[in-house]
């Protein structure tokens, strides 16, 4: 049953890509426009049983340092054009492909940062460890 689930989640991520894709090539393409390159923002995230996978997401901040050359905090660095995409989730879109790999499911908890040992959810992670979906709700 779970092969044909993973079957049946792959086959609606190729027919949602394949339906999107116009979708995706213009917002590749203004996001390209305000935010330049590279389009894609990519982060490791834990997958199904832990496995470490990069989750896709189209960019939604500048890349502002500071003058130590550190990154500027996420509300400086968020854009209009980006308050947009993630009002609207279209900076999800990408993770269709996370779903068409296998990565993630297109239902489940999201995909959270992984749990280190200094995290203050460490606890929670060894009791329920995350498995990544798209949406929350299961």
């Amino acid at each position: 049953m779970v092969v044909l689930g993973n079957a049946f989640s792959i086959w609606r991520s190729l027919v949602a890509l394949l339906l999107l894709s116009p979708v995706m090539a213009v917002v590749a393409l203004l996001v390209h426009l305000n935010l330049d390159s590279p389009v894609l923002f990519r982060q490791q995230r834990p997958g199904v049983g832990g496995r470490p996978f990069l989750l896709m997401k189209f960019r939604t901040m500048t890349n502002a340092r500071d003058a130590n050359g550190e990154l500027l905090p996420d509300e400086q660095r968020i854009t209009r054009f980006g308050q947009m995409l993630r009002h609207t989730s279209l900076d999800e879109l990408p993770e269709l492909i996370n779903v068409l790999t296998g990565d993630m499911s297109p239902v489940g908890p999201r995909s959270d940062l992984p749990c280190g040992p200094l995290s203050a959810k460490r606890a929670l992670c060894l009791y329920w460890p995350p498995d990544g979906g798209i949406t929350v709700a299961a």
